[in-house]
């Protein structure tokens, strides 16, 4: 076999390859996403996380995203540790925020419900 028709058949074959893994990334379910509503200092705190349960049915939170109406300056920072905590944890076993008890509560609330909907 001369090199010519050896580097067409690799090329080829990476190509086929390529593909499969693209194919393959694709076809992967997309996690899902859960929703708890929490009571905060100024209105409800809307905790959304991205979590599945492993083969052990072990909590695995991936994402954490929240809404709230409470005041910027003091819930954003509070907000922030919580969700770090929170997958830092990978569950609902956290500590609030000194200075920002209503936002802390309605958090754990409101990640207490989209917990609980996790299957």
């Amino acid at each position: 076999m001369d090199k010519n028709k050896l580097r067409a058949y690799l090329l080829v074959g990476f190509i086929i390859f390529g593909f499969g893994g693209i194919v393959y990334e694709n076809t992967k379910p997309p996690v899902p996403t859960y929703e708890g509503v929490g009571d905060g200092y100024n209105g409800d705190i809307l905790v959304k996380i991205q979590a599945k349960k492993n083969k052990n049915n072990e909590l695995r939170i991936l994402n954490v995203d929240v809404k709230h109406e409470d005041t910027e300056a003091i819930a954003g920072p509070a907000i922030g540790e919580l969700k770090n905590q929170t997958l830092l944890k990978q569950g609902k076993d956290i500590e609030g925020v000194a200075g920002a008890t209503y936002t802390s509560e309605g958090y754990k609330d409101a990640l207490n419900d989209a917990i609980s909907k996790v299957k």
